[in-house]
């Protein structure tokens, strides 16, 4: 049975960030819990594993040489070495191999302040998100992410300021893009982390939601926290900024404290949120890998999203990698769950896209249509990707994570989130809530002809205008969500455009779908009250 593998084919864009410092070899010799001389720092680092820790090797070097050249240290799997090669064996047992599933600590010594060393990681297969977190004095440096051979880091530790406060974008921070029917306040909440040597007091962040135009809409700082101690963390809120308009927001947090601030660079984060009319996101829309079953497992892998207002699921995008061509000429679909309220996991199969075959182009984006549309009450639901008897090679970002919204099942398996195999990643798939085109090979969400019905909602009589038109009529079909139909009827254009009256409003409340045929076929959807 294969297992649950990050696409060893796959040329990635490294996600190590390069960091700003490095450490040297001249303080290789005192333990970091030992008091180390002037000019030196004590450095640490924990080592957390995925679920094949055995494939995880790294070592240090001095500056400008390469893996394995003057070595300083190593750790890890000597079976893997700078160049990989699956030495070693399967399931551990080689001396010196990491543990799965866990975090070892490692004490590298007194390091000279400002000596730069390189750090060379290697994961055998790239499959995983193995993680190396560096401590200065006790302090968080920089985080170095595993994920293949080759990948390089310069570290240079510096004794951390006396006061430092920094600010990261806070927990319960999902989503990067959101239909506006969907949206819920953005930038309210932030975390303060004490990165200096003492503690800081009367901390507070003060976030600022600014609108595509460079307007600011929003504004407030946080109340105080009396007291962080060194190296601890405090999470903060505000009530946020809750967005009328489609639009892209900026979100800045800007943390302050009582001391003097030793280190002012690191005050202020900024994040961005997409308000969008159709799109519904968990990633970030940066590739940095991709996942998939075992080439003999069929199975399924995705997230769940949070519908908190009665709205229709037209389709759901997703993007393929394909970096090999493996995947050119299959079959990808979609699958949409309710999921249980207390575990999460999903449960009912809903609706399942039409199938869409992957072409030959790689990282490509792919959208399946759901045909008549799912109409989902408030709640939440699973929208996961389909894989027959092949890798399907599905686009993960490492660089924004939930815990528990991603899932995975294949084989004899449950149903699990996709951290439990070792992958803290969200997936670039994508369920749509807005208007797409009716479902190709090769399918493209854009139309020649510009297409708008107004009013929406409305009791069921409304207009529907079209303009850049090159056909002589238009076919217009109605249909509710089970597919019912509602409305069969054509129009002339005149003039390349369209501008018709329609009533539907002999229906009940809900949502319809409205099926437009001239130069090509789009969808659209209505939404009938009468209040």
């Amino acid at each position: 049975m294969g297992k649950f593998e990050q696409q060893k084919n796959i040329i990635m864009n490294k996600i190590s960030t390069i960091l700003s410092t490095l450490f040297a070899f001249f303080g290789l010799i005192a333990g970091a819990n030992a008091q180390c001389a002037a000019g030196e720092v004590a450095v640490t680092a924990d080592v957390t594993t995925d679920t094949w820790g055995y494939e995880l090797y790294w070592e240090i070097t001095p500056d400008g040489d390469d893996c394995g050249v003057n070595t300083i240290a190593f750790f890890g799997n000597p079976g893997v070495g700078c160049a990989g090669g699956a030495a070693q064996t399967a399931g551990g047992g080689d001396a010196g191999a990491y543990p799965a599933n866990e975090t070892t600590s490692e004490d590298l010594g007194c390091m000279t302040s400002g000596v730069c060393v390189n750090i060379y990681t290697v994961d055998d297969w790239g499959d995983g998100s193995s993680s190396i977190q560096l401590y200065v004095d006790g302090i968080v440096a920089d985080l170095i992410s595993c994920t293949g051979a080759g990948d390089t880091t310069s570290f240079c530790p510096t004794a951390p300021a006396s006061f430092d406060a920094s600010a990261s974008v806070g927990p319960g921070v999902e989503y990067t893009i959101a239909p506006l029917s969907q949206v819920a306040p953005i930038g309210g909440s932030a975390t303060i982390v004490n990165s200096g040597g003492g503690d800081i007091t009367n901390a507070t962040v003060t976030s600022n939601v600014t609108d595509g135009a460079g307007n600011v809409v929003y504004t407030e700082t946080s109340a105080p926290v009396a007291t962080i101690a060194v190296g601890a963390t405090a999470d903060v809120s505000v009530a946020g900024y809750t967005p009328t308009m489609v639009d892209t927001y900026t979100i800045e947090y800007v943390v302050s404290i009582t001391e003097a601030d030793g280190d002012v660079t690191n005050d202020a984060v900024q994040s961005a949120f997409v308000v969008s009319d159709s799109i519904y996101a968990r990633d970030n829309g940066i590739a940095d890998g991709s996942l998939g079953i075992g080439s003999a497992d069929g199975g399924q892998l995705g997230q769940s999203f949070s519908v908190s207002a009665l709205d229709t699921m037209t389709s759901v995008s997703m993007q393929i990698s394909n970096a090999s061509g493996d995947m050119t000429g299959l079959p990808i679909s979609a699958t949409i769950y309710d999921t249980d309220p207390v575990t999460g996991a999903p449960v009912n199969v809903l609706a399942t896209t039409e199938i869409v075959l992957v072409d030959a182009t790689p990282d490509s984006m792919y959208t399946c249509v759901i045909t008549n549309g799912l109409e989902l009450a408030p709640g939440t639901y699973a929208v996961v990707a389909n894989e027959a008897d092949s890798t399907i090679g599905l686009a993960t970002s490492s660089s924004i994570y939930t815990e528990g919204a991603t899932w995975v099942i294949f084989g004899t398996n449950d149903w699990a989130n996709s951290e439990d195999y070792g992958f803290d990643v969200a997936y670039l798939l994508r369920p749509n809530f807005g208007s797409v085109v009716e479902s190709t090979v090769g399918l493209s969400e854009n139309s020649s002809a510009n297409v708008s019905i107004y009013p929406n909602p409305s009791t069921g009589n409304f207009n529907l205008n079209m303009s850049g038109l090159t056909a002589s009529t238009v076919d217009v079909n109605i249909t509710d969500v089970s597919g019912k139909v509602v409305m069969n009827t054509s129009f002339n254009t005149v003039n390349g455009g369209l501008n018709a009256p329609i009533n539907i409003s002999n229906v009940e409340e809900g949502v319809y779908i409205v099926r437009v045929n001239g130069d090509s076929s789009i969808v659209k959807r209505i939404v009938v009250s009468k209040k």
